[in-house]
Order: C-alpha cells, then structure tokens, then sequence
C-alpha cells in the first residue's frame, strides 16, 4: 500500500508541474548550452539560458545529460523533495516545547526559568508577576501549569527530605477540563525513556527523580507528542 504522505506529496508536486507556465520554443542550440556550461557567456545571457531550462523539461534534460546527472521524469516525486517534506511533517508531531527551571534552596523550590503559571494560594498567576512581587520560590511544593496543544498540562513538583523529587503530571482537555484520558506520559533523559505509563485518567507520577534535566512527553491517542523540558538543580 503507497504511504498517504507520499501520495499527497505527488498529487501536489504534479499540479505544481502542470501549472509552470511554458517557456516557449527558442530552445538554445548545442554549442550555446555548450557555452553555458562552461561558464563562457556574459551574465545576462547565462542568466536567460538558466531560466529557460527550469520551465523547460526537455533542456533541462539536455543539461542533465551533460552534466551526467540522474534525471527524473515531469510526474516523478524527487527523492529529496520527499524526505525534505517528511522531516517537516515529522516537526509538527513535537507540538510544542517549552523549558522549566527549577532550584533546590534549603527547602523551597525556586523558579529559575518558566513560561508557565504557577498556584499561589487559591491563585494561578503568570511566573513573570511572582517576579515582579519577588516571589519566586515555595517551601516544599511547586504546582505549575502549562498549556500545550489542546493540552493544559499541571505540574506538581515534591521536595523529598533525600535530595530528590516526586513529580506529579495531570494532563487535562483544554476545552473541557477533563482528564485527557488514554494518552501515554514518559520521563526521558538524553533521550533515553526512564518511565512511562498509560495514564488512563491523565495523571502519571515520577517517583525519587534526582537532579537532571529532563523531557516529559505527553502521547495523544493520535500520536500527537506534546513535550516540555524540565532542568532539576538539586
């Protein structure tokens, strides 16, 4: 069975082919292209003749020949055009990233680096108005929050009397505040899986998690991977 990507990738790069406006019936002849590949003619002339072969299959053809290059036919998808557009396809699955900073001090927990809110009291306020309060670390217990995609991600970090860490992931329907249930949360480092877990009701806790930085990954049912990074300094 033909991969869909690949299918639409040609389906788009036919169209594209088709819709090249004609470049006319002055082909250069044989010792001009001649001329042309040896660098021999003047600027203007040189850039004329380029610009013909790119609308013209058959003079491209002609170069490619020269030039001893594999030469493809006007429907056939370039090797290179494919796997260009297969990476920024694959892009789009790592929705969105975003880095958290965390220190041990004592017994509190400063926020170092965030772009996420963070429970003050009965409050969710922006880290950037802590800042502004010079309220920036909690005794304790941190509870962060993040959208991410459709996700609104809520990050509960512990502080264990051992030099480490429990970390709690709730992972909640934006729009309607559920539990995003059925999707897969994962603690890697350096790109390697330390754990990870279906969490059927949204919510994956880490257990003893030392200092390190580290990628939580949340996995959609439909394989849509929605990341963040979080630095321990501890």
């Amino acid at each position: 069975m033909a991969n869909p990507i690949e299918e639409l990738i040609s389906k788009v790069f036919s169209i594209w082919k088709k819709n090249i406006p004609s470049s006319g019936d002055d082909h250069p002849d044989e010792e001009l292209l001649a001329a042309f590949l040896e660098h021999k003619l003047s600027g203007s002339v040189g850039e004329k003749i380029k610009a013909h072969c790119v609308l013209c299959a058959q003079c491209a053809q002609r170069v490619a020949e020269a030039c001893k290059l594999p030469v493809t036919s006007e429907d056939e998808l370039p090797d290179k055009l494919k796997v260009w557009t297969k990476e920024k396809l694959a892009y789009k699955e790592d929705f969105s990233t975003d880095e958290i900073i965390i220190k041990k001090e004592g017994m509190f927990l400063k926020i170092l680096s965030s772009c996420a809110d963070v429970l003050l009291g009965q409050e969710v306020v922006p880290v950037t108005v802590l800042r502004s309060k010079n309220k920036d670390s909690f005794e304790k217990q941190l509870l962060l929050f993040k959208d991410l995609g459709e996700i609104q991600t809520e990050i509960k970090i512990q502080l264990q009397e051992n030099n480490r860490v429990t970390l709690t992931v709730y992972a909640l329907d934006k729009k309607t505040k559920q539990p995003f249930r059925d999707c897969r949360i994962s603690l890697l480092k350096d790109k390697t899986e330390l754990e990870s877990y279906v969490a059927v009701e949204g919510k994956a806790t880490f257990e003893e998690v030392i200092g390190g930085r580290y990628t939580i990954s949340i996995t959609s049912i439909k394989q849509e991977k929605f990341n963040f990074v979080l630095e321990l300094i501890l």
